[in-house]
């Protein structure tokens, strides 16, 4: 995601990265919208395919241990975390 950053106008502003680029499309995100509860985050992309994003982390976290049984590897870490730290959230 990104914001603009600079004297309110155009001229001048310039985009600056805001966390962590979604990585899942292939080609460039064009639509986004966010869920009337703001728990989840739509994205679109010019690769025909659409996302669901979930925007509460520790129901993030949840789901990732039930779906890897406990057994988050570090490549599969970075397969969906990229730079992000190795520190595997499943006790």
């Amino acid at each position: 995601m990104t914001r603009i950053s600079g004297s309110g106008t155009s001229r001048g502003a310039r985009p600056t990265l805001l966390g962590n680029p979604l990585r899942e499309h292939s080609k460039p995100v064009s639509a986004v919208a966010f869920s009337a509860d703001g728990r989840f985050l739509a994205t679109g992309s010019e690769d025909g395919t659409a996302r669901l994003w979930e925007l509460n982390p520790d129901r993030a976290i949840r789901r990732i241990c039930a779906v890897t049984k406990h057994t988050l590897t570090e490549k599969e870490w970075r397969q969906y975390l990229g730079d992000i730290a190795y520190q595997p959230p499943c006790p």
